[in-house]
């Protein structure tokens, strides 16, 4: 079993090799990460990297599944297990706390409840008006976040009330 059929089976992540340098600890290889460690794939069989405080623990627990070590460090373990035996796949991606896939089945019902939330929004981007004037003028009511100009409540934004002062013959509107 690869690395591949092994994260589509569990439902996992799988995180592909970076193009550039990326620093830290990450492999340079398909890896499925965790918030604890990665699984990389080898020679047909699986690694588990995983950072613990617990390695006796940890340790004695994958002896009685059958897992081999590789490495042991301070808190880190490296071990060798099986894919295709269900104990030894559930204790690694338990041990490394595995990332699953996202998934969202769209529904009507969920395309529904959507329509129905952006309908109640009541705030709009406040300071969507503010860029569109220029920035740092006079704040009006719509770049302080309340929206009650983009409601249509009869009120002039400022650069519609500076624009209705600089024409001639008309007088500015409240």
């Amino acid at each position: 079993m690869n690395i591949e059929t092994f994260a589509s089976d569990h439902h996992l992540r799988l995180k592909r090799p970076p193009k550039e340098f990326e620093p830290g600890p990450h492999p340079d290889c398909p890896h499925i990460p965790g918030r604890r460690g990665w699984i990389t794939e080898s020679a047909g069989s699986m690694k588990l990297f995983v950072q613990t405080k617990r390695v006796g623990d940890t340790l004695r627990q994958t002896a009685k599944l059958g897992m081999q070590p590789q490495g042991r460090g301070d808190q880190e373990l490296m071990l060798w297990f099986d894919p295709c035996d269900p104990e030894q796949a559930k204790f690694a991606l338990q041990a490394i706390k595995a990332y699953r896939k996202r998934s969202v089945v769209v529904t009507p019902e969920l395309l529904a409840r959507l329509e129905a939330a952006r309908a109640t929004r009541t705030m709009p981007f406040p300071a969507q008006k503010f860029y569109e004037e220029g920035g740092v003028g006079d704040p009006c009511l719509v770049t302080l976040g309340n929206g009650a100009a983009q409601q249509g409540n009869g009120r002039l934004s400022v650069a519609e009330q500076r624009e209705n002062a600089n024409r001639p013959g008309r007088e500015a509107q409240d």
